[in-house]
């Protein structure tokens, strides 16, 4: 299912409210959540009644009260060698 909403708030409340669904257990059958700038995907198992449950979350979520979370920071080790690596030094400057 993909979520639209308004704003990245609103972004951030309905994921909010969906991950809080998964930690008490309402939404057994959700496999995948990806938050965008206005929408969220939600994919649930097929042949399940993902789709129900997650609409009856989502017709209870208050979307005006985004969910505040700590951030962490994410380092992905980049190594950059190899030949296109020497290619492109030449025409990329």
């Amino acid at each position: 299912m993909l979520i639209e909403v308004g704003s990245l708030d609103e972004v951030d409340a309905v994921r909010g409210a969906l991950a809080a669904a998964v930690d008490r257990g309402a939404l057994p059958d959700l496999v995948e959540l990806i938050p965008a700038a206005r929408t969220v995907l939600a994919s649930v198992r097929s042949g399940s009644h993902g789709l129900a449950r997650l609409r009856e979350v989502l017709a209870t979520a208050d979307l005006s009260q985004p969910v505040r979370r700590d951030s962490r920071e994410v380092r992905i080790p980049v190594r950059y060698d190899g030949p296109i690596w020497n290619w492109s030094r030449g025409p990329l400057g």
